[in-house]
């Protein structure tokens, strides 16, 4: 698959507002165990949630804020729904729900209109599921120029961070391979950790793996053990 994908930037849309506050953008999505088995398995018109954390630069000007970012990203990402801002810590972020659509291949990706989106498919041979986050260059250009316009800055990916919840909500035990991540808050590479049912594990990509998916426009996250493999694995259970 590596071979075949073209160079971009994946979730350099979030970076629109650091000319704003300067702060670290956020992105937290939601995977199931079963849309992604289901997605490399050939099912067709899977969404996923996720929802944008965007630098705004105090919550008293959201409104204000939330109207220019509206207008840049209309169709940049669709739908996109902005729901109020907060602060977190010393900055402050207007939240916005968006839909990220499951694909099986880089094939069915040329053919979407997303900015960017999940890819799930089966490795030659094997029932793993390796999974995959995209973006679209030609999209990508489009937003930079909206934000260069307005703005006057370039979009940056290096303060972003990008967060997947694995939730298995299948009837058996849940096991995935994560390299060069953080899981459940621990440095991992190259390490299984195991989830029992209606448990999650919560992935933030590494720097590593962001500067990576900035310049390749996209970035393996982590490969979800097929059914055969699951009792021969050593893994760590998430506590919670």
């Amino acid at each position: 698959m590596e071979d075949n994908l073209t160079g971009t930037r994946f979730l350099a849309a979030l970076g629109l507002l650091l000319t704003l506050a300067g702060c670290q953008i956020n992105m937290t999505s939601d995977l199931y165990s079963s849309d992604l088995r289901a997605a490399a398995d050939g099912h067709k018109g899977l969404t996923t949630p996720a929802t944008l954390f965007l630098p705004v630069t105090s919550v008293d000007k959201c409104a204000e804020e939330t109207a220019k970012i509206v207008a840049i990203m209309q169709g940049m990402v669709e739908p996109f729904q902005p729901k109020g801002c907060e602060r977190q810590d010393m900055n402050s972020y207007m939240l916005a729900d968006i839909q990220l659509p499951i694909l099986d291949s880089m094939d069915a990706w040329e053919k979407t209109d997303a900015l960017f989106g999940i890819i799930s498919q089966h490795p030659k041979d094997s029932s793993h599921v390796a999974v995959f986050v995209m973006m679209h260059i030609d999209t990508y250009q489009t937003l930079k120029e909206r934000v260069m316009n307005e703005f006057y800055q370039t979009l940056d990916l290096k303060e972003s961070t990008i967060n997947l919840v694995l939730n298995n909500d299948e009837r058996s035990e849940m096991s995935a391979v994560f390299d060069h991540a953080f899981v459940n808050g621990q440095p991992v590479m190259d390490m299984t950790f195991s989830a029992p049912t209606s448990e999650q594990v919560t992935i933030t990509l590494s720097d590593v793996s962001v500067d990576f998916l900035g310049k390749n426009g996209y970035v393996w996250a982590f490969l979800l053990l097929g059914e055969e493999q699951r009792k021969n694995v050593s893994v760590i259970i998430t506590q919670h």
